[in-house]
């Protein structure tokens, strides 16, 4: 007999499956070009959550991939570049020592709500 994949009944080869592994950074968030802070605010936090965004962004983070916003109405994403990286949340980065019943209580949320946002951290 022959061999090879099985045919199927109009003598077509089954196709391929292809898996792709995309990584994305937490709390962020990609603005197409010409959008502003404002416009994407309505968009991810309906219900007036834009001072949430101005938040996470008005500030230095010292991720050059996100910018430090002055003013809401200005573009995110220059005309004519492709995106803009914002942040839509906090993202703290744990040093030793830390416990996840420390930064619930410091970020005045519970640890469930800690894990359920970090589903890869171990309860």
């Amino acid at each position: 007999g022959a061999s090879g994949p099985p045919a199927l009944a109009t003598g077509l080869t089954p196709p391929e499956v292809l898996c792709t592994v995309v990584t994305v950074r937490r709390c962020q968030y990609c603005a197409g070009a010409g959008t502003t802070l404002l416009e994407r605010a309505r968009e991810l936090l309906p219900g007036g959550g834009w001072l949430q965004l101005w938040a996470a962004n008005a500030g230095d983070d010292s991720d050059p991939a996100t910018p430090t916003l002055t003013d809401p109405d200005l573009l995110l994403a220059p005309v004519g570049s492709l995106e803009q990286v914002v942040n839509v949340g906090p993202v703290y980065r744990a040093k030793p020592g830390d416990t996840l019943a420390a930064l619930a209580a410091r970020f005045r949320t519970t640890l469930r709500a800690l894990l359920d946002l970090n589903p890869d951290i171990a309860a």
